[in-house]
């Protein structure tokens, strides 16, 4: 079934000493708060999350000689197999994004910071979603080969999202590292907050969110990952993301839709943009 499902929001996003607001509260509206939300139900099935990993397992080893790498031109690498190289995986995805995860960014960031909405509404009611992936790939850190986190970094998104594929009894430590979130909830300064999902469960954020793949200890992790760009409504052409090549990879370093996005609006210390 669809629907966006319940959600746990983060709204404690505070900046060094207090005296600096997270950029990343540049893309929604500021009256939304939360930058991060994780789901509090399973967005994909357990049984699907373990087919998903057994794909790309087999993937790796028929493909690409049993050899992990990295599959993209980015600044912060990942050991990862990128969604659109294993063709069984693309409907898989496509279903995952517009009957599970969409629908939650509709409900639960529903108005960007220049006053647009994140869907827009066709003639017979229905929501379209205004959202588009432009990068999806399955990700593993793993003990035997020391790919046990990723370094701190911001995503060149709109939105961000990961789903966890497997559960913490496989794996030990991970998550996702968030720097401007406070510890406690409340407390001041930049210690940070690592999130984690169980299996089947999404976190999903603003992607100049500054994060980090938390270490594991033991064990392997899996997660899907994503990164969405809003294109424009109303008949406007919408921006595409840069760095597009024959081959369909996305070059991270510098997306036009991000910093156009990001520019579009004057913004100050205390998040009350206006319309630029």
């Amino acid at each position: 079934g669809g629907g966006g499902g319940d959600t746990e929001v983060y709204d404690d996003v505070r900046g060094k000493d207090g005296e600096f607001v997270c950029p990343a509260r540049r893309i929604f509206a500021p009256t939304q708060g939360s930058l991060v939300c994780t789901t509090t139900a399973p967005v994909c099935e357990e049984e699907v999350c373990r087919k998903v990993v057994d794909v790309v397992q087999g993937h790796v080893e028929s493909v690409n000689k049993g050899i992990w790498g990295s599959v993209r031109a980015a600044t912060v690498k990942t050991t990862d197999v990128a969604i659109e190289d294993v063709p069984v995986l693309r409907g898989w995805m496509r279903s995952l994004c517009e009957e599970r995860l969409f629908p939650i960014v509709h409900e639960r960031y529903p108005v960007l910071r220049d006053g647009s909405r994140t869907y827009v509404v066709g003639e017979g009611g229905e929501r379209e979603s205004r959202l588009r992936l432009h990068d999806a790939f399955i990700v593993r850190y793993d003990e035997g080969d020391g790919s046990l986190s990723l370094p701190e970094h911001v995503d060149t998104s709109v939105v961000s999202m990961t789903v966890a594929l497997n559960g913490g009894g496989e794996y030990e430590g991970g998550g996702t590292w968030f720097q401007d979130l406070a510890e406690d909830g409340g407390g001041k300064g930049r210690r940070g907050r690592v999130l984690n999902n169980e299996v089947g469960g999404a976190t999903i954020f603003a992607g100049p969110m500054r994060h980090a793949g938390f270490p594991i200890r033991k064990g392997t992790r899996w997660i899907a990952v994503l990164f969405c760009y809003e294109e424009g409504e109303k008949g406007e052409k919408g921006v595409r993301p840069s760095g597009d090549t024959d081959g369909g990879y996305v070059v991270y370093r510098q997306t036009v839709e991000l910093a156009n996005l990001l520019e579009r609006n004057d913004y100050d210390e205390e998040g009350e943009g206006e319309e630029g």
